[in-house]
């Protein structure tokens, strides 16, 4: 959290009143954050450019690809792809799992953006997911997000409501500071994940590097899990 405190106040000195209206306003350097629209999971609300997507690997495990529809809309999906290749090679379909996700996102002032979405996942035939909103300051290279959502899980209702601060900064031509922050509360107890790490930032590859902490009936748990994700850039 004291990451996103350096955040708050770097976003606000880039976030002066200018001219540049553009969807990615123009970076101070010369290699692109072409993963500045997103956090370690959650994403901004930069939208996507129309014809410009990723594949990401997340955590070794969860595999999937995002693209750019328009300029305001763009669609995601994937799966983990160890259980996919195992459930179809034995045919233990029950174990097939996905994950499908639309998000919008409008700039309504310079270096201001306001989205919104939903994502769900299927899992042995059950389907849930959370539809959010979020706002945005800031650009590419350093931006501050507030995000608000509500779980759904179908055929049994409503769930949880999640809200989620996060923010990056740009600290040199390669590297940022990544911080994604999760609250929520769930018959009556209050959770939390927290995360922080580094982006390692390359001409199309964005590696992000994060520790995760959990906050669970009210203790702080160090998960002994990084979160590692490789992500490759195409279009644009």
């Amino acid at each position: 959290m004291l990451a996103l405190l350096m955040f708050v106040t770097t976003v606000q000195a880039e976030t002066e009143p200018s001219q540049d209206t553009s969807p990615a306003p123009a970076s101070s350097y010369s290699q692109t954050n072409r993963a500045g629209t997103r956090y370690l999971y959650a994403p901004t609300a930069i939208p996507l450019e129309k014809g410009t997507g990723y594949f990401s690997q997340k955590v070794l495990v969860m595999s999937s690809v995002a693209y750019g529809l328009t300029d305001n809309i763009s669609v995601l999906g994937g799966t983990p792809l160890p259980i996919t290749i195992w459930a179809l090679s034995t045919g233990e379909f029950d174990a097939l799992m996905a994950i499908g996700a639309v998000k919008v996102g409008y700039q309504v002032a310079p270096q201001a953006y306001i989205g919104g979405g939903v994502e769900a996942f299927t899992v042995a035939g059950e389907v849930f997911g959370i539809g959010f909103v979020n706002g945005t300051v800031g650009n590419l290279d350093s931006n501050l997000t507030l995000g608000l959502g509500h779980g759904f899980w179908v055929g049994a209702g409503s769930g949880f409501t999640p809200v989620v601060l996060a923010g990056q900064h740009r600290v040199g031509e390669r590297v940022a500071l990544i911080s994604e922050n999760w609250t929520a509360i769930l018959d009556g107890e209050f959770y939390a994940l927290t995360t922080g790490g580094a982006r390692i930032i390359a001409d199309r590859l964005a590696v992000d590097m994060a520790l995760m902490g959990l906050v669970l009936d009210g203790e702080f748990l160090v998960s002994p899990i990084p979160w590692v994700d490789f992500t490759w850039h195409f279009g644009g």
